[in-house]
């Protein structure tokens, strides 16, 4: 896999992949989280934890709006808008990764 910062303007992009994103992980995945298991978190005195999760799917959502925006091939014209597509990039992978850990080792680990 290519770094994020290391976008060109002679490749192409996945043809709808922040679609994807959107539509299975944040619509599917993590509304089933937020619906169903988050109250049961709540229950278990959970609250900032589940907060704080809360707040990551939100900025997720974000990241996926610029992605979905600047994920053009004329966007990788434009060095501007490169960088503000692989810096997007890079901030969705911090976060998911982040996010894996703080689930596994806070959230399950007191379950």
């Amino acid at each position: 896999m290519k770094r994020s910062d290391a976008l060109t303007p002679n490749e192409d992009l996945p043809p709808d992949s922040a679609k994807i994103i959107r539509s299975f992980i944040e619509d599917y995945h993590e509304k089933l989280e937020e619906e169903f298991l988050f109250p049961r978190f709540n229950e278990a005195e959970l609250v900032d934890l589940v907060g704080v999760l809360f707040h990551q799917h939100q900025a997720g959502r974000a990241l996926t709006d610029i992605t979905m925006q600047f994920a053009t091939n004329q966007t990788l014209k434009n060095a501007d808008e490169r960088r503000t597509l692989a810096a997007a990039l890079s901030a969705c992978t911090i976060r998911t990764r982040r996010g894996k850990i703080r689930c596994f080792s806070q959230l399950f680990g007191k379950l």
